[in-house]
């Protein structure tokens, strides 16, 4: 990203085979904060002396670009001639147990508490679990069943 040197050698070797040997029908940038656009050369109006334009040359460019980016895209779109598409990451929420499942979660962890806080509860609590773990058909040793939730 140092505007002020010109690409390595074999930065640029690399844009030459692309254009001169392999000729592809496009190039496919994909991914946030390439190289490319960010290469010595005029901010705007970029001209055929600046690295972006000479190594890009004609060869169509595509640029999958992350949306909450919309900056950095544009400099791509500017400065190297992309044509961007854009993508927006899927919404991501932890999972959480529902219904019987959550109060027998629940349960274990109120028990786990007892043990160090209320010994003498704690029987009595574990009995509990034990009920709840049988009426769903799950396991009743209080380590398999945790791993069991924690699949659910």
């Amino acid at each position: 990203h140092d505007t002020t040197r010109p690409p390595h050698p074999q930065y640029a070797g690399f844009y030459t085979w692309l254009s001169q040997v392999w000729k592809p029908d496009v190039i496919i940038h994909v991914g946030t904060h390439g190289t490319l656009e960010f290469l010595q050369g005029k901010e705007n109006a970029v001209s055929a002396e600046c690295f972006p334009d000479m190594l890009i040359g004609d060869i169509p460019h595509v640029y999958i670009y992350y949306c909450g980016n919309a900056a950095e895209g544009l400099i791509a779109r500017r400065r190297a001639h992309a044509v961007l598409v854009s993508y927006q990451p899927p919404v991501m929420q932890p999972t959480r147990l529902d219904g019987e499942l959550a109060e027998l979660d629940d349960l274990i962890s109120e028990y786990r508490r007892s043990v160090t806080l209320m010994p003498q509860t704690s029987a009595e609590l574990l009995e509990q679990v034990h009920g709840r773990a049988t009426a769903l058909h799950l396991p009743t040793d209080l380590d398999e069943l945790e791993v069991e939730l924690a699949r659910t």
